[in-house]
């Protein structure tokens, strides 16, 4: 999945503080770029360069999940999914299309009302937190769906909806590398084997 941008702004110049960036994406045709750092999640608008929300962690949810350390955007660029360093899936599922205020016959005073609704989409996004149960590597998408790898090897397949559809192990461990979006054929691989799938506990929000 490729993200564009017509111009890529000034970074330094956007309030980020100085913690550290682990992901940074935009969102197709939403003039929207966010950043994904340890604590939090950015939303920018790509016109204003303003910072129209902050999807930020309460220090007693890194403590029991640990910090954020990798991050997809689905196709449609209307969800997100955050992986954490002690093995957790948070899923974020916007229910609008942020782009439907451009289409809106109603005239928006751009940018504090569009700024305004956009917040509002994010506000309002479904979460879904999956224990994945061991430390993830990565997350990246394998069609429209998820592939979670873990530190010790495992490879985990959700759909976006936080269900698991199959674990598989590698002959050799750990596994760091994540997979290609267009080599679809890789985890059918000789080198994967499949294991039993346990259940996923769900965290409540």
């Amino acid at each position: 999945m490729a993200s564009y941008v017509v111009d890529w702004p000034t970074f330094l110049s956007l309030p980020t503080d100085t913690t550290e960036v682990v992901f940074m994406a935009a969102m197709d045709d939403k003039e929207t770029f966010f950043l994904v750092q340890r604590d939090a999640i950015l939303f920018f608008d790509q016109k204003s360069l303003s910072l129209y929300f902050k999807c930020e962690r309460s220090e007693e949810c890194i403590r029991a999940r640990g910090f954020n350390n990798s991050c997809c955007l689905n196709s449609e660029s209307t969800s997100l999914a955050v992986t954490t360093e002690l093995g957790y899936l948070i899923l974020l599922n916007s229910i609008a299309d942020v782009g439907d205020s451009r289409n809106n016959t109603q005239t928006i005073d751009f940018p504090s009302e569009e700024l305004s609704q956009k917040k509002r989409i994010w506000e309002n996004a479904t979460r879904v937190i999956l224990n994945v149960g061991s430390p993830a590597v990565c997350v990246c998408l394998f069609g429209e769906f998820l592939v979670v790898t873990s530190i010790y090897g495992g490879i985990s397949l959700f759909n976006w909806d936080g269900h698991l559809i199959h674990v598989f192990l590698l002959k050799e461990a750990p596994f760091y590398h994540d997979i290609e979006y267009s080599k679809s054929e890789s985890v059918c691989d000789d080198s994967l084997a499949f294991t039993e799938v346990k259940p996923v506990s769900r965290i409540s929000r």
